[in-house]
C-alpha cells in the first residue's frame, strides 16, 4: 500500500477556501486484512478501479465493480468495498476536500469510464511519481494534476435518450423497419444500436414504438452534436406522434 497525506502548506490561503484540495492519494490492492466494515471520510473520495473484481457496499445497496469503474463518495457517507479472492481489486483513491458534491442524492455514484481512462491513469501515476520522489514543489504539481483530473471527469457526462413513435404501416406491410439515432457531426458520442421492428404488427392499428439508448462522450469528439431520429422502411408509414427526450445522467 502507498499512501501520501498532503500538508497543503504551499497552497495560498485563498485557494484553500475556494478550490478543491487534494488531501491524500492511496494506491492499494485489496487483501484479507481489510475487514470491509462500513466507514466514512471527512472529504470526497474518488475511487479508480485499476484491476480485479469486487462489490461496493453502502447502507442501502451493494453492486459489482471492476476495472475502469469510478466510484464517487461524498463526505460522511458510509461505504466499503469487497473483493473476489481470485481477482483482488486494485485501485487508486483520491481524497479531495472542498469539492462540491459530484455524486447523486444518495451521496455516491458509480461511473464506467468508456473514454479517457488511459489519460486519467497517466495523471494519477504522475501524481504517485511526484509523491514517491518528494521533490520540491511535488504537492503543487499534484494540485495542478488534480485540476486536470476533475476537468476530464467533467467531460465524462452521459445522456439518456428516449424516443416514442406512434405510427401505422400502409399496405402492403411487409418486412421490417429500423429506427436509428443520428448525431451531427458524427463521432461526438459512442454509436448506439438501432431498433428493428416488424411492419406486419403495424398494419391494422397504430402502434407505439419505444427506443432508448445511453450516449457516452467519444474521445476526440467536438463536445456538442445535433441528434435526430432516422426512420428507415421499404413501406410507407403514417406517423401520428414522435417525441424525443434527452436527459443528462
Amino acid at each position: 500500500m502507498v499512501r501520501y497525506q498532503f500538508s497543503g502548506s504551499d497552497v495560498p490561503e485563498l485557494s484553500r477556501r475556494s478550490a478543491p484540495r487534494l488531501s491524500y492519494i492511496v494506491k492499494d490492492q485489496f487483501s484479507t486484512d481489510w475487514s470491509s466494515e462500513l466507514h466514512t471520510h471527512g472529504c470526497v473520495e474518488l475511487f479508480f478501479i485499476q484491476d480485479g473484481h469486487g462489490r461496493f457496499r453502502t447502507l442501502y445497496e451493494e453492486f459489482p465493480i471492476s476495472v475502469q469503474d469510478l466510484l464517487i463518495v461524498n463526505a460522511n457517507v458510509p461505504h466499503t468495498e469487497l473483493s473476489q479472492a481470485e481477482s483482488p481489486l486494485q485501485y487508486i483513491v483520491l481524497g479531495v476536500e472542498g469539492l462540491e458534491a459530484m455524486a447523486g442524492s444518495d451521496g455516491y455514484a458509480m461511473l464506467h469510464l468508456h473514454t479517457g481512462w488511459k489519460e486519467l491513469m497517466a495523471c494519477l501515476h504522475l501524481m504517485l511519481q511526484e509523491v514517491y520522489d518528494t521533490l520540491p514543489g511535488c504537492e503543487d504539481a499534484c494540485r495542478h494534476l488534480l485540476e486536470v483530473v476533475l476537468i476530464r471527469l467533467e467531460r465524462q457526462r452521459s445522456y439518456a435518450v428516449r424516443c416514442t413513435l406512434t405510427a401505422r404501416a400502409m399496405p402492403p406491410a411487409q418486412g421490417e423497419g429500423v429506427i436509428q439515432l443520428r448525431q451531427t457531426p458524427c463521432g461526438t458520442f459512442t454509436d448506439t444500436p438501432p431498433l428493428r421492428f416488424p411492419l406486419e404488427r403495424m398494419a391494422c392499428d397504430c402502434r407505439t414504438l419505444s427506443y432508448a439508448a445511453v450516449l457516452y462522450p467519444q474521445a476526440g469528439g467536438v463536445g456538442t452534436a445535433e441528434l435526430s431520429l432516422v426512420l428507415d422502411t421499404r413501406n410507407a408509414l403514417c406517423v401520428e406522434r414522435a417525441v424525443l427526450d434527452v436527459v443528462e445522467l
